[in-house]
């Protein structure tokens, strides 16, 4: 049973979005092409309507974009367009990872980097890495690339709290997220954003928004490809994974995650140890696994690799110096405060979760 909060009413849906710039504000006479000033090199993508076309171009004026790194023509086109319409800023979410190259793993992280910047300039992708070649790839189609700057003292696996101070140093966003690089999204990660930033939270409200992953063997290049293949090899082939395997967190940018200790990622227990520390603090948790695809390329490596390192233990560790008494159990997605869930009037909807005693921090 869920309790009825408050409808937000966000609905998009993947259609030819021509018609929405029949009448829109947005259009008006620019007597400068600002994109053929800035950008020579860019190509009107066939097919591509006047109303999408003023959308590109105040997007490059507002938001100082390149338009030749928008890869998802009219989904995206129409994401801008509402933002501009509400004065958001863009990025909506800098969302980050790291990984170090692997021949096994190489088509995994393709399909990653080329997702991601599927969703130009409505998120900006960011990698941690020290290596220089894994750098140039990535920032050549389009990522940003940061140093490492701190890593575990056994490991050498980054800091997550060092990765979020750095990266919000470099980028500006509402929404900031560290997920793990084999994790694929779609539209409705950005169409749950904007149903939260419709709702009735304030600027002092802290956010956490957690889900469960849908785990896919072998996921290939052409079923990465685009948002609607990825959403139909999930029916088809998808297996929802355990609400204690959290594979991404997006956080508002007040979080305070200079307050947490010296986790690394790619170990366990930091993902629960986060969730339960949410829940500690009285900040907004929201499962979002109801709409938010996060699809995760299972490889030979299997669902439970950092289970099986030496140094597994790391986080455990590291947590049990600040935190002696840690509800382990109540750092899962289903504990979560909040929950999104599809209305057919409504679009996407935010709804309290009643929530059992056992998940209490």
């Amino acid at each position: 049973m869920y309790v009825f909060v408050m409808s937000v009413m966000v609905r998009f849906e993947y259609f030819e979005p021509f018609e929405l710039f029949e009448n829109s504000k947005l259009k008006s006479f620019i007597y400068i092409d600002i994109v053929k000033e800035l950008y020579p090199n860019y190509k009107r993508p066939e097919g591509m309507n006047d109303g999408e076309y003023e959308v590109i171009k105040k997007a490059v004026t507002k938001y100082h974009i390149d338009p030749n790194l928008i890869r998802n023509g009219n989904h995206v086109i129409e994401m801008i367009r509402y933002s501009l319409e509400r004065n958001y800023s863009l990025p909506i979410l800098t969302l980050f990872t790291t990984w170090a190259s692997d021949p096994e793993k190489y088509e995994c992280h393709n399909n990653t980097v080329l997702n991601w910047m599927s969703f130009y300039p409505i998120i900006q992708p960011v990698i941690f890495t020290t290596e220089k070649n894994l750098t140039k790839e990535v920032t050549n189609k389009g990522w940003l690339a940061l140093p490492v700057r701190k890593a575990g003292r056994l490991n050498k696996l980054p800091v997550l709290r060092t990765m979020f101070s750095d990266v919000k140093k470099i980028v500006k966003s509402k929404f900031y997220s560290y997920s793990n690089s084999d994790i694929l999204f779609t539209g409705n990660l950005i169409h749950t954003l904007f149903t939260i930033m419709t709702y009735n939270f304030t600027s002092k409200d802290v956010i956490l928004i957690i889900g469960q992953r849908t785990n896919i063997f072998n996921v290939t290049k052409q079923e990465a490809s685009a948002w609607e293949t990825i959403r139909t090899v999930a029916q088809s082939r998808g297996k929802i994974y355990l609400s204690w395997a959290i594979d991404y967190f997006i956080s508002s940018d007040n979080y305070p995650w200079d307050r947490i200790p010296d986790v690394v990622v790619g170990r366990p227990a930091f993902d629960n140890w986060i969730v339960w520390y949410t829940k500690k603090k009285n900040y907004t948790t929201i499962d979002a696994t109801a709409t938010l695809l996060a699809v995760h390329q299972t490889t030979k490596a299997g669902n439970l690799e950092g289970h099986h390192h030496p140094d597994r233990l790391y986080n455990r560790k590291v947590i049990g110096k600040h935190y002696k008494r840690v509800r382990w159990s109540t750092g899962i997605t289903s504990c979560a405060t909040n929950v999104t869930i599809y209305s057919q009037k409504y679009g996407i909807n935010i709804l309290k979760r009643p929530l059992k005693r056992s998940c209490k921090p």
